[in-house]
């Protein structure tokens, strides 16, 4: 054998080699797809299923309830109140958590006994759009996560371009109204509401969850009141029982008062632009008349 000979099989090996190696590199950087996750809050489900990985999911909190394959899931607790004990026992090979509520000692736990956890931030609409993103990162679904964003992205864009040049009425968004509850700086609802063409009258409040005394209310005069409901019958007569207490505010005045489905407004997911598109319609209802930027989402 000759010494080029030599030195060209020398070659072909060491090519093969890094070949090789770069292979199992490259095997071990991929992201996993999980076969079993429990989900921590419900934005969290419903990232998940956002995804392509509604099938994946074998655990949830209380509360969660899309996509409807969920309900009759596991229950592991609440969002503040995680039963370690019983995440566990579904054996996930992922745990995705959110920064906003559930207990850093709960995840810290899971964290400790081996769990992959993936914590998501989902405090305003940006956040939410990166921990998509992220999540679709770590468990193979990147281009599933694009699409969802770039929906996200559209829907966000077309109503604020359509809301942009209208005069935006005082607008009052009430998670209940005995005591009156609303939603103040730095939340995503306020963040919506901003997006939707409203002048929220508790933008400037800097708790997150205000309560705001009857006269408060009456000095700043919303034109438009938002009521956050299930839509039971129940809960409608409990609304129409609490506005006949109330002094002729110019939503009372105009007939603007609207309950809607709190389900899309108060849960930092993908589908709040489904929220963005019903607070938009309900307070600029002729700009949105024929389904204008209506989201493509389920």
């Amino acid at each position: 054998m000759t010494a080029d000979s030599t030195s060209s099989r020398a070659g072909h090996v060491a090519a093969l080699f890094l070949a090789v190696a770069a292979l199992a590199l490259q095997a071990r950087a991929a992201p996993l797809t999980p076969r079993r996750i429990v989900t921590l809050a419900p934005a969290c489900a419903e990232i998940v299923a956002a995804l392509g990985l509604e099938g994946a999911i074998v655990g949830v909190t209380d509360y969660t309830d899309w996509p409807a394959r969920v309900k009759t899931l596991p229950n592991v607790g609440s969002y503040v109140k995680i039963n370690v004990e019983a995440v566990l026992a579904l054996r996930p090979d992922l745990v995705v958590a959110t920064y906003d509520g559930n207990p850093a000692a709960a995840v810290h736990r899971l964290e400790h006994a081996g769990i992959r956890v993936v914590t998501l931030n989902l405090h305003g609409v940006a956040e939410i759009e990166q921990s998509i993103l992220s999540l679709g990162a770590a468990t193979g679904r990147t281009a599933a996560a694009k699409k969802t964003v770039g929906e996200m992205r559209r829907v966000t864009s077309c109503v604020a371009a359509r809301t942009r040049g209208v005069p935006h009425p005082r607008v009052l968004f009430a998670y209940q109204l005995e005591p009156v509850i609303s939603a103040g700086q730095g939340t995503f609802t306020n963040e919506l509401l901003a997006l939707a063409g409203a002048n929220s009258i508790t933008a400037d409040v800097a708790q997150s969850y205000p309560r705001l005394g009857r006269e408060t209310v009456v000095a700043r005069a919303p034109e438009v009141l938002i009521v956050a409901t299930m839509t039971s019958a129940e809960e409608l007569r409990l609304l129409q029982k609490a506005l006949a207490k109330w002094p002729p505010i110019p939503a009372v005045r105009n007939h603007r008062v609207y309950p809607i489905d709190s389900t899309n407004v108060d849960r930092p997911s993908q589908r709040v632009v489904l929220g963005l598109h019903l607070l938009a319609r309900t307070i600029h209802p002729a700009l949105f008349a024929h389904g204008e930027c209506a989201a493509a989402l389920p």
